[in-house]
Order: structure tokens, then C-alpha cells, then sequence
């Protein structure tokens, strides 16, 4: 495989050089920004590893994980850098909201410094949201046959724009092969999309375990409902590669109290849901 070079990304030229692994000849694109598209092309055109030379970091970081998901191999010749960022803000610390100036540099948060002003029309800075159970986002369900590493990337990205910076895609009551692959998969764009690796903090499993009576079961499907099982909880974890974080059951089913110190030993959390035991 012949290696390529980028010249001039961000600029409104783009040469690659080095491209004789299918044309015999060098290729310049002249692109309005570097986007994730003109990268996968470049891959496709080298068919070999590319070398990214003085790219603007703000341009490129979306690419460079569609990239990486692909199995391209980017390398920074030279890390990026930027000029300090300030942000005028409101924040609350410990008391009042007061208004500060936050500095940022290479994206990391190198000083916050408060100063007078009339702070209510200012933007409110404060940590992202942490969602421990979404079973789906903009009509696309993780409990689902056809969900693929494309889907979990899509919807990963999307709960950005609604201050959700780490959250648990939710799987629910199914049949096993159903769970199986919705694990297996949620697995697998953690370890190929690095921006859904950031943002995942673990699985949060909604059943099977639940119980079947109306009413307690809510939606979940009374067919698939089911006392708890540890060789198949065993085998549903190693589908997500140990990442089942939280468990929602019911513990009215004999055997339950076994079984949630079993989860305990191995760190996952348990939460008490759909049930109908009254004591």
C-alpha cells in the first residue's frame, strides 16, 4: 500500500500527493472546508494510510473519527494549536450565580476568573447532563434487529445539542437473540467510533427480568418477560464486552436476592423497576 500526503488542509486548495497506489498521478480537490467526505474519497483514491500536515483541529476532529471508525490510520505530524478562547459567562460555584471569564486552550479550561458586571444576559455555563436510560433517540430504538454501529454513532452524536454530554443506551425487554444483538452492536460502535466511545458510560439493561403481570410490565412485552438467569445475563454481557453497567429488575421472582449479589460482585448496579412485590 503507497502512504499519501495532505497539503494544504483547511485552505481553499487541498493537494494530495503520492497517490500512484491507483492513478499514477498526484490529485488536488479544492473543497469548501476539509470535511469528513473529501477524507474518505482521499482514503479510497490512496488506498493506503494518510498523513493529515497542519489541519485545523476544529475542522478535522468529526473526520478523523469517521476516519478511525473506517480503519484509516491518521497521524498528527504536528499537534494543533489555537489561540486562548474566552468565554464571558455565568457559573455558580458554591453560593450566587456570578459572572466569570473561563480561558480555554488546546480545549481544556486553563483559567476562570470572576469580574463585575450585570451577569443576567449572560450565557449560563454548567456540566453536561449524564442520562442513564435512553432507549432510543429521534425515532431509532436501540431494542431493535436492525440497528447497526451507523445508528448508535447517529444517535451518540444528536443528544449533543440537548447539553447531554454522557448517557446509557437502554435495551429492553426482548427475546435473546434480540438483546444479544443490540448489545453486541452498542458494543462494537464503542469500539470503533471513538466520539461514541466519549459518550457511552455504560449499558443500562431494562429487563428481561421483569415482572409479566398488567400494569408492573408497563410496554414491555409479556411474552419475553422472564425470572432472573445467570448463565444468560452471563452470556448477554459478554455480547456488550462487559459493559452492562446497570440492570433493571424486579426481585418478587424467587431466586432474586442471589441473583443481585452476583450482579453486585461483578459491579453492575442494580435498579428495582417493573415490579409488584409490596415488601
Amino acid at each position: 500500500h503507497m502512504g499519501a500526503r495532505i497539503r494544504g488542509a483547511g485552505s481553499p486548495r487541498i493537494t494530495i500527493e503520492g497517490v500512484e497506489a491507483r492513478s499514477g498521478a498526484d490529485h488536488t480537490i479544492i473543497p469548501d472546508r476539509i470535511e469528513a467526505g473529501t477524507l474518505m474519497c482521499a482514503a479510497a483514491i490512496t488506498d493506503g494510510d494518510i498523513t493529515l500536515d497542519n489541519c485545523p483541529l476544529d475542522a478535522l476532529m468529526a473526520a478523523v473519527d469517521r476516519l478511525s471508525a473506517m480503519g484509516v490510520a491518521v497521524e498528527s505530524l504536528s499537534p494543533p494549536t489555537a489561540d486562548p478562547m474566552r468565554l464571558t459567562c455565568r457559573i455558580r460555584r458554591t453560593g450566587p450565580m456570578e459572572p466569570v471569564e473561563i480561558t480555554t486552550e488546546d480545549g481544556r479550561i486553563t483559567a476562570v476568573e470572576s469580574f463585575d458586571a450585570v451577569g443576567e444576559s449572560l450565557p449560563y455555563i454548567a456540566p453536561a447532563f449524564l442520562d442513564l436510560q435512553v432507549n432510543g433517540f429521534g425515532g431509532q430504538d436501540f431494542t431493535d434487529t436492525a440497528l447497526t454501529a451507523q445508528h448508535v454513532e447517529k444517535v451518540s452524536l444528536a443528544l449533543d445539542q440537548h447539553g447531554v454530554g454522557g448517557y446509557c443506551p437502554t435495551v429492553t425487554t426482548q427475546s435473546f437473540d434480540v438483546l444479544a444483538h443490540a448489545l453486541r452492536t452498542i458494543a462494537s460502535a464503542c469500539d470503533e467510533v471513538p466520539a461514541v466511545a466519549s459518550r457511552v458510560v455504560g449499558i443500562h439493561l431494562e429487563g428481561p427480568y421483569i415482572c409479566a403481570e398488567e400494569g408492573p410490565r408497563g410496554a414491555h412485552p409479556m411474552e419475553h418477560c422472564r425470572p432472573p438467569d445467570w448463565e444468560e445475563f452471563q452470556k448477554l454481557q459478554d455480547a456488550a464486552q462487559g459493559r452492562i453497567r446497570i440492570l433493571t429488575l424486579s426481585p418478587d421472582d424467587e431466586g432474586s436476592a442471589e441473583f443481585i449479589r452476583r450482579l453486585a460482585d461483578f459491579g453492575v448496579v442494580v435498579a428495582i423497576g417493573h415490579t409488584a412485590a409490596a415488601t
